[in-house]
């Protein structure tokens, strides 16, 4: 498909809108997994995560070794790729994490820079991101984030002049609650100074695989989610197999992505839902559903991020008031380029991707709710 001319005059416009974007922060290190050796210089990596489980499996009762290879130490955590990717459209990012307790971390100092301004409150955690072309293991360390709260917040920012920012805000963007096992205060906090305003900003969330939290906890977020629908837009936004666990934590037995979202939406009460399997997007919102196919590659190079990169690209388009079934096409077009290229687009990156990229790629009408 290609965008009509206003959809991408609105694209091509400076964006200056204020976004919020936390809580989290990571150091990430990119590795491959090693299935065999050849020299000091050369290996060859295994390809699919089932080969990696299998290695483990036939060490159970004895024991084994496996070699990882770091390809790349990078900036990491949901909220700060997200907030790059954001940045690379001109966006002023007021970000809220945990960079570091004393010092903002080396792997952020270009970040912190580009920023409108930064608010850390703990030292980023650590992601070894083990990376198959089927998918990747994120093996994390977050004890450091605990003092990610609302708590800690109130000591670095008076609430008045939160409430300021919050206030200029089009968008906050709630991501890895799964990791930050006190974002629950901050969400209220927000909620609290959401509800003495009339703005209405977009509350973007991405919970970031919840398997390892408690149903209650699942559960208690999501009715956050429904709270704060009455101060804002909220979005949820869920990779398949994160729509896999809520769907069971609501009871939901929808399978395809277009359905499942429909019936999440109507459960929770919000704006809109959007799940991104890994060849497309969908998204409900009260005036319809929609399914668009994404620039699928069975080898990406890069994967780590790539959810977090259809989630800024769908954000934009929608702070550029495109129509839904657009910003889809523009999430899936941003995190296509990103597996490619290993970055983020610029503006003009995306506009080219987007219009290079298979003109037969389909966006499919709103469906009757």
């Amino acid at each position: 498909m290609q965008l009509d001319s206003v959809a991408l005059e609105r694209l091509l416009l400076p964006q200056k809108q204020s976004c919020i974007v936390g809580f989290d922060g990571f150091v990430d290190e990119i590795i491959d997994v090693v299935r065999t050796r050849k020299d000091a210089d050369h290996y060859i990596a295994m390809e699919h995560m089932r080969e990696f489980a299998d290695r483990i499996s036939r060490a159970a009762g004895l024991s084994g070794g496996i070699e990882m290879v770091c390809k790349q130490t990078k900036l990491g955590g949901n909220g700060p790729i997200l907030a790059r990717a954001l940045l690379q459209h001109g966006y002023a990012i007021h970000y809220i994490g945990a960079l570091g307790r004393d010092s903002i971390h080396p792997v952020y100092h270009q970040f912190a820079k580009e920023c409108a301004s930064i608010i850390s409150l703990a030292d980023p955690g650590i992601t070894e991101a083990l990376e198959f072309h089927d998918g990747k293991m994120m093996l994390s360390r977050v004890a450091s984030m605990n003092d990610v709260n609302w708590i800690s917040l109130l000591r670095k920012k008076p609430v008045r002049q939160l409430s300021s920012i919050a206030r200029q805000a089009q968008l906050i963007a709630f991501t890895n609650w799964s990791s930050l096992l006190r974002m629950s205060s901050l969400i209220e906090g927000f909620m609290s100074l959401l509800e003495e305003s009339d703005a209405r900003p977009y509350l973007f969330f991405d919970l970031a695989d919840p398997n390892k939290r408690t149903v209650e906890d699942i559960r208690e977020v999501l009715d956050q989610m429904t709270a704060l629908q009455l101060s804002a837009k909220v979005v949820f936004g869920m990779n398949r197999n994160e729509s896999d666990l809520i769907a069971r934590v609501l009871g939901i037995d929808a399978f395809q992505p277009v359905e499942r979202a429909i019936a999440i939406r109507k459960r929770l009460n919000i704006s809109q839902v959007v799940i991104h399997p890994l060849k497309g997007a969908a998204a409900s919102t009260v005036e319809g559903s929609w399914w668009v196919d994404g620039p699928y590659t069975p080898k990406p190079r890069l994967t780590t991020g790539a959810g977090d990169n259809f989630n800024a690209g769908y954000c934009h388009g929608l702070l550029c008031g495109l129509s839904v079934e657009e910003s889809l096409f523009c999430g899936v077009s941003t995190s296509g380029y990103y597996v490619r290229e290993m970055h983020s687009p610029s503006t003009p990156q995306l506009l080219a991707f987007m219009q290079q990229w298979p003109q037969t790629a389909p966006m499919h009408p709103a469906k009757t709710l």
